[in-house]
């Protein structure tokens, strides 16, 4: 019994030595070089503000009925869309569809009269980002020539 009681009080020597000595080293040198961490302002750079992590400009696409813009990738769980449609046909309006791959679609209505409209604080239904792309569809007036122009980004 003793031998056991020994070897126990052994090991918790080593071990209360040990730590406090491992915990009390310094791991700078004077050698160690700073690294400098850029700052990260937002998209339209101008003063910092929250980053988005996936912005696109999807640009203007032109179309009668229904179009859509291609599947891109938005990171985080929310996003929002900037949208300003415009048509020679007065008193329109568009719906606009965010198609999230493996979670729903959302609709919105959007005027067509030239203005810039958002619609922020889409849910992606995660935090790690999905798929999506933008369905626009005018029921209206089908043969009315439509003009969107899109950005889009995520947080």
């Amino acid at each position: 019994m003793k031998k056991v009681i020994s070897l126990f009080m052994a090991c918790a020597l080593c071990l209360c030595t040990a730590i406090p000595a491992f915990a009390a080293e310094d791991v700078a040198t004077p050698n160690d070089e700073l690294v400098e961490v850029a700052t990260v302002n937002d998209a339209t750079d101008e003063t910092p503000g929250i980053s988005p992590m996936a912005y696109y400009d999807l640009g203007t696409m032109t179309f009668r009925g229904k179009g859509s813009t291609s599947k891109n990738w938005y990171d985080g769980g929310r996003m929002a869309l900037e949208v300003s449609c415009w048509s020679d046909t007065p008193g329109l309006d568009i719906q606009a569809i965010v198609h999230i791959e493996g979670y729903k679609a959302l609709m919105h209505k959007v005027p067509v009269d030239g203005q810039t409209y958002k619609w922020d604080w889409i849910p992606l239904g995660t935090n790690s980002g999905r798929n999506v792309y933008i369905e626009y569809v005018c029921d209206q007036n089908p043969d009315a020539v439509i003009h969107v122009k899109t950005t889009a980004y995520s947080w």
